[in-house]
């Protein structure tokens, strides 16, 4: 209301969002409580009661109809609590599924937290600073739009400026541009004012700002010859990466001048999701900006496999890229061994891949790329001489592809691995379902210590130990009797999730997850506090995300069991002639049991 009545008709337009978001947001944050009624005379009081707090922490994505998210999620939680738990460190990492719904916790407009007085430019930065570390550039985009134009926001209000330059989105991006250009002196805003009058095609007031910025001591060669090459289509010398700057990149990408790797890093992380739709990146590029978007969750893995081979670089000898990305994994030659893999069409990819597999298992990207190399793994097994090379190598090579399949969610069939791996995996399938506990699986795949997250995923199916009594005694095999170490949480930590999800206070249970699971890792976490976190997510009404939390553990242990099989190997047991135990171990879950629990005589070992 203020910038309406100063008359200033630059500061309507600029403000225009916030001042209806804030209108908005009274609305919003207004309930029963804040009416008074009398109910003996019938009438109804329309006078606030309590007023509702409306401020610049109002701001983010509107919910829609169907979200499993709404304005509630902040109820009962308090706005230092937010803060604390928004800490940017653990904005990535764990379970992409849990993540995805940290973010989306800190991107939507709710309900403001409780005690927010004072707080509200704090709560506002620490949203910011984790949506930033997520790379989600498109909330980023809404939420800063929708801020004030107030010195403490004017980083972002610079950031954003090269966001909708970058997604060619002229005319919002130019419009904060002539505001700020003709109330300060500073660099940016006469920079980002070139390049609008030059996208806007006027070139001459283009040339004209860029010239009087060397004339005022603002000497930046990098851009000058840019500019030149926008307008004049002058070749552009070679450029040092490390002196790039984010309008660097706009000019380059509107010049359709190639943005090498190393000019990726001159965007902040925060530009992430804004950098999948640059057009003009050279090749080696691409393939980095694929693994990113991968990693964010921004692109799924059959669009990477369909960018990645379509990038035109040289991929060179298989084995000297496996050899490269051994000795120093990163983005660049993890794509450049799957690219060498596609080119393989032999049956010795399946090798290979194992190889590779290990590597990135090691490295902590083997839920990422699983799904990459299951494709590439699924395919070479119809190659010729496939079956033979899985017999020939025994069975450490077969199980650690069979784990592979799995994880990235391919069938494993029986006709590749033999009954009873294929068999093994799908009793895994069926837990994961919430199915009866396979003895037999459980075994071969060495996958005991994961009983409490499949207890959890039964009891959610009504399929627990009190309907079906076992006898656990008689799970006696070597695997089933060993002890495993995991990093166990703070139990503190894990009652404040409880109590959280108690309460119903869906933000707060959500960040805690998030920051548990990133600390640790899905495959050192332990698995009882999994399962503890599953069940705190279902009890707030994230089921799905519940399901596939449970589905990201599940899968991170089989990887973290390939990466051993060449150890030792880890070979599904053998059939019941050869190893009575384990044959009684598999019909635990299936087989009539006795009244006190115990195998019946026909199963016993």
């Amino acid at each position: 209301e203020t910038a309406a009545e100063s008359g200033t008709e630059d500061q309507n337009v600029a403000e225009a969002a916030d001042t209806e978001r804030s209108t908005s947001g009274n609305t919003l944050a207004s309930d029963t409580s804040g009416t008074s009624a009398t109910s003996n005379t019938g009438q109804v009081s329309l006078v606030r009661t309590e007023v509702p707090y409306s401020g610049v922490a109002d701001v983010g994505i509107d919910p829609v109809q169907g979200d499993t998210l709404d304005r509630l999620i902040w109820r009962g939680t308090t706005a230092e609590t937010v803060i604390a738990l928004a800490d940017p460190a653990f904005a990535a990492g764990g379970s992409p599924a849990l993540a995805a719904l940290a973010d989306a916790v800190m991107a939507v407009r709710a309900e403001q937290p409780a005690e927010i007085t004072g707080r509200d430019v704090a709560l506002v930065e620490a949203r910011l600073a984790w949506l930033a570390e997520a790379g989600r550039s498109r909330d980023i985009a809404v939420i800063a739009d929708a801020l004030p134009n107030d010195p403490e926001w004017l980083d972002w209000k610079k950031w954003l400026v090269v966001t909708q330059l970058l997604e060619m989105q002229d005319e919002q991006a130019c419009r904060s541009v002539m505001y700020y250009s003709g109330r300060t002196l500073e660099a940016f805003w006469h920079k980002a004012k070139v390049i609008c009058n030059a996208v806007q095609g006027d070139a001459t007031s283009a040339r004209f700002g860029a010239d009087l910025l060397q004339a005022t001591g603002q000497n930046d060669e990098i851009f000058g010859v840019l500019v030149d090459s926008l307008l004049d289509d002058v070749a552009v010398p070679a450029i040092d990466p490390a002196s790039l700057e984010p309008l660097h990149i706009v000019l380059m990408e509107a010049a359709h001048h190639p943005i090498d790797r190393d000019g990726l890093n001159a965007l902040s992380p925060a530009s992430l999701q804004s950098v999948t739709g640059l057009r003009y990146l050279s090749d080696e590029a691409r393939l980095v900006r694929a693994y990113r978007a991968l990693e964010a969750g921004f692109l799924d893995h059959q669009a990477v496999a369909k960018q990645w081979r379509l990038a035109n670089v040289e991929d060179g000898d298989v084995a000297m890229a496996l050899s490269r990305h051994e000795s120093m994994p990163t983005a660049l030659t993890r794509a450049m061994v799957w690219r060498a893999l596609d080119a393989e069409k032999t049956a010795a990819r399946l090798a290979l891949i194992a190889v590779a597999l290990d590597v990135d298992v090691a490295e902590g990207a083997g839920m990422l790329m699983a799904p990459l190399y299951a494709e590439l793994a699924e395919e070479a097994l119809q190659f010729e001489g496939a079956k033979a090379l899985l017999s020939d190598s025994g069975e450490p090579l077969a199980t650690k592809l069979a784990l592979l399949l799995a994880a990235g969610g391919k069938t494993v069939s029986a006709d590749d691995f033999g009954a009873p791996l294929a068999s093994a995996i799908d009793s895994v399938s069926s837990m994961k379902a919430g199915g009866t506990l396979a003895g037999m699986a459980m075994d071969g795949l060495d996958l005991w210590h994961l009983l409490p997250l499949f207890d959890s995923l039964s009891d959610d199916a009504g399929q627990n130990a009190d309907t079906q009594p076992i006898n656990w005694l008689g799970f006696d095999s070597e695997a089933a009797q060993a002890s495993r170490s995991f990093v166990s949480t703070a139990p503190v930590r894990m009652r404040a999730l409880d109590q959280a999800a108690a309460a119903g206070r869906t933000g707060e249970t959500v960040l805690i997850a998030q920051q548990i699971v990133a600390a640790h890792g899905l495959d050192r976490l332990h698995p009882a506090d999994a399962a503890q976190i599953h069940d705190a997510l279902a009890r707030i009404g994230q089921g799905d995300v519940a399901a596939a939390f449970a589905n990201d553990v599940v899968a991170a242990h089989l990887l973290d069991t390939a990466l051993a099989t060449d150890a030792g190997g880890m070979p599904v047991a053998a059939p019941a002639a050869e190893e009575p135990a384990a044959e009684a171990s598999d019909n635990m879950s299936g087989v009539d049991m006795s009244a006190d629990g115990a195998p019946s005589d026909n199963n016993a070992s």
